[in-house]
């Protein structure tokens, strides 16, 4: 195989992505602007239980792999916590980011994948005609038939593509999660509420997103995460709050104490161009409740591999029209539930601390809502009219959440209805629908 592809960044769909194509006889090299030993996040992290078996990878040590903790929910404002229990075959597994990476990478080696590390993507290639044909590294043209996007939420290459490719969308608000994630020391002989389970507080403190607290290998596992903009100042706020109502927080910072941006938006609406695919946060590819992406970027990699491979066996340029099939699979498998999911966000972002307590406190969230995401949202008849009688002192309220669930579902209906066949006219009008659910 003489074709030569390039991976922009060392996410974790593009490195799945390069180890299936090297396997099949590709030549592939990735460029990472980290050093190897900086890559991942210094935490834990959610996956899927197939996430190995979807990369391709066959021996792990499962030691390494443990089930995530079931959650308890909270409102503003802690009066009425809802606990969601999993069946242990229904629990996602916790990794360590390194160890991830480790796998990852390892596996890609083993496939012939030329790794480079301490390279600057600083942009696309483009050719006389305007068209993605290799990356820009260092300050040196890199040529290939296929660039590979995997550089995450800022990505250079997407940044730097010609506007006729019409990849570039626009992010409100409540679509970036400012992140501050790190482990404190555990406080000796100090029994809290709930230490056994992952503890889930909405609009903690203030701020427009979550806080948590959970154990993590004997550490205080804490998290708040903002729409907001989100600063060490106020993180130090979050934290001695959180320290009021889980005095087993200590105060000595063991790990992380980063803040970071994840994309929680819906998936984009064009994930392809001429010579060029994205993968992973560069597309927001995470969840957009959660901000976990790992098994979905992995998904969209071994996708994306099977659609490249495909094309190639029928003898097809990497035109839009024949990469397409790929964002046609990932759609259907995966972004139709994201942009639902990403409604019900939105609309939980923007209620009122009172709104909030109202609906725990009347049995309008419960464990069914909180734990299974857009799809629990579909209830009976019986089940609604129950909630109606229970939330007649918040009609505005409840209104609001039952036209974001007739939303969600009619916007996970559109994702599902994307062209099997690339049509520029009829893609156009499909992403046109798609952007206004979000936009």
């Amino acid at each position: 195989m003489s074709k030569k592809i390039i991976v922009a960044g060392a996410g974790h769909g593009g490195l799945v992505a390069a180890a299936y194509l090297a396997e099949q006889g590709y030549e592939i090299r990735v460029f990472e602007k980290k050093e190897r030993e900086e890559l991942g996040y210094d935490w834990h992290d959610s996956m899927g239980r197939d996430t190995f078996e979807l990369a391709g990878i066959t021996e792990y040590d499962r030691d390494k792999l443990t089930p995530k903790r079931d959650p308890t929910f909270y409102a503003p404002s802690l009066k009425t916590p809802v606990s969601c229990d999993t069946g242990p075959e229904g629990k996602l597994l916790e990794i360590e980011r390194s160890d991830l990476y480790d796998y990852l990478i390892a596996h890609a080696e083993n496939k012939g994948v030329a790794m480079n590390y301490s390279a600057q993507v600083n942009g696309p290639l483009l050719d006389e005609s305007g068209e993605v044909c290799g990356l820009v590294v260092d300050g040196r043209e890199v040529t290939a038939d296929l660039v590979i996007d995997s550089a995450g939420l800022s990505s250079p290459v997407m940044a730097g593509l010609p506007k006729k490719y019409g990849m570039n969308e626009t992010y409100s608000e409540n679509d970036i999660f400012h992140t501050y994630r790190a482990y404190y020391n555990l406080v000796e002989g100090i029994n809290t509420p709930n230490m056994e389970r992952f503890n889930i507080y909405f609009k903690f403190e203030k701020i427009k997103g979550i806080a948590w607290f959970k154990i993590s290998e004997g550490m205080a596992d804490f998290l708040v995460g903002s729409v907001k903009p989100l600063d060490l100042e106020k993180v130090g706020i979050v934290l001695n709050a959180m320290r009021k109502v889980q005095p087993a927080l200590g105060e000595k910072l063991l790990r992380g104490g980063q803040i970071i941006d994840i994309p929680i938006r819906s998936t984009h609406s064009l994930l392809v161009g001429k010579r060029y695919a994205a993968v992973g946060d560069v597309i927001s590819m995470p969840d957009p409740m959660c901000g976990s992406g790992i098994t979905n970027a992995v998904k969209a990699g071994a996708m994306l591999a099977k659609a490249v491979i495909e094309i190639d066996e029928a003898g097809k340029p990497y035109t839009v029209e024949e990469l397409w099939r790929y964002q046609v699979a990932y759609y259907k498998s995966v972004a139709n539930g994201a942009i639902a999911t990403a409604i019900l966000k939105n609309r939980m972002l923007d209620y009122s601390d009172g709104a909030l307590n109202f609906f725990f406190d009347k049995a309008i969230f419960t464990a069914k809502e909180l734990g299974g995401g857009h799809r629990a949202m579909k209830m009976d008849k019986a089940e609604m009219i129950g909630k109606l009688k229970r939330g007649l002192r918040h009609p505005i309220s409840l209104l609001k959440l039952k036209e974001a669930v007739d939303k969600s579902k009619e916007a996970q209906k559109a994702a599902m209805d994307i062209p099997e066949v690339y049509d520029e006219d009829a893609v156009g009008s499909w992403r046109k629908k798609l952007n206004s659910f979000v936009v």
